[in-house]
């Protein structure tokens, strides 16, 4: 399944989201955790030191080499170089199992039992020209054409604030994990999120961070409207982490609880493997009807294979 983790910028998604990754690892589980932050961060907060961050492959940057392999032999699309981001997997299509891949293995760098891979942050050639958006349209693309099982877990840290609603990549979790901290801006992305998340259906989750008492939880319960999957207090052990200066027991003992009830919400996540495919290809229709197959020289409305079953051609690639 996949689940992503959102919010303000510094409510601590990355934090919250790389200690579910490696609880989950802990507990036996197989774990993707993708960086799609332009704050390119999640390597460092796992535990990886400079050096070992500078292995994870960055798939923002081989999007080419990407779209040739998830072309596979579907006969609908054109070269690689004309094809979009927002492409939707069709018979043909190189489905990518996410622990077994060869191709995948490529990018992924393993610390700790958890499989980490990222967008990649701006070249030089990309500053004053490119938006943040060329990076994650590649983990939009891999996500679409990702074959997971229900129980492994791939977990994406999302760009701050509703950037992420610039694209269809918002749209690619089974559920989102909106992580608030007791402030109005904070609130704010929550509410952001609820409005928007509404009109596709999407399911969101809230967590309630940094909470130094009742009146904290208290305040983003009501602002938000809803009560939280999960309370995180404010940690001393976060605070020495941001400053890199891990204690693993620490974190263990200060937000072992909060995770869990996180981790208590997985069984009731059921993959829902059509809708994904139906907002797969209502994204890349709504790519072609703005005009983004012009620069490509594809008209992309003719990419799309209606009669593809995502969900048997998953069923029977994992058989």
């Amino acid at each position: 399944m996949k689940i992503a983790f959102v919010g303000k910028g510094g409510s601590g998604k990355t934090t919250i989201s790389s200690q579910i990754a490696r609880r989950a690892a802990q507990k036996g589980l197989s774990v993707l955790a993708i960086d799609a932050d332009i704050n390119q961060r999640l390597a460092e907060t796992l535990g990886l030191n400079a050096e070992q961050a500078k292995q994870v492959g960055e798939v923002g940057k081989q999007l080419l080499e990407l779209k040739t392999y998830v072309k596979g032999t579907n006969p609908l699309l054109p070269e690689a170089e004309k094809i979009a981001k927002t492409t939707p997997a069709g018979a043909g299509s190189a489905l990518i199992l996410p622990f077994q891949d060869a191709f995948l293995k490529k990018f992924t760098y393993r610390h700790e039992g958890v499989d980490l891979l990222k967008t990649g942050g701006f070249e030089e050639e990309d500053l004053g020209v490119k938006c943040y958006h060329a990076k994650t349209g590649a983990i939009e693309l891999l996500l679409n054409h990702l074959a997971d099982a229900d129980d492994e877990l791939i977990v994406t840290d999302m760009t701050a604030g509703a950037d992420a609603f610039a694209s269809g990549l918002f749209a690619k979790f089974d559920v989102t994990f909106v992580v608030v901290e007791p402030t109005e801006a904070s609130v704010s992305v929550w509410k952001q999120y609820q409005e928007y998340a509404m009109i596709f259906d999407m399911s969101l989750e809230l967590i309630a961070n940094k909470c130094m008492d009742e009146s904290d939880v208290a305040y983003i319960t009501e602002a938000c409207g809803t009560e939280p999957c999960s309370v995180i207090p404010f940690s001393k052990a976060i605070r020495q982490l941001d400053r890199g200066m891990r204690d693993d027991q620490a974190l263990a003992n200060e937000l072992g609880e909060a995770l869990d009830k996180v981790f208590g919400l997985f069984p009731s996540i059921k993959p829902d493997r059509q809708r994904f495919q139906e907002l797969a290809v209502y994204f890349h229709y709504k790519n072609a009807a703005a005009g983004g197959g012009l620069r490509l020289g594809s008209d992309l409305s003719t990419h799309v294979d209606e009669s593809f079953d995502f969900a048997k051609a998953i069923e029977d690639l994992l058989r």
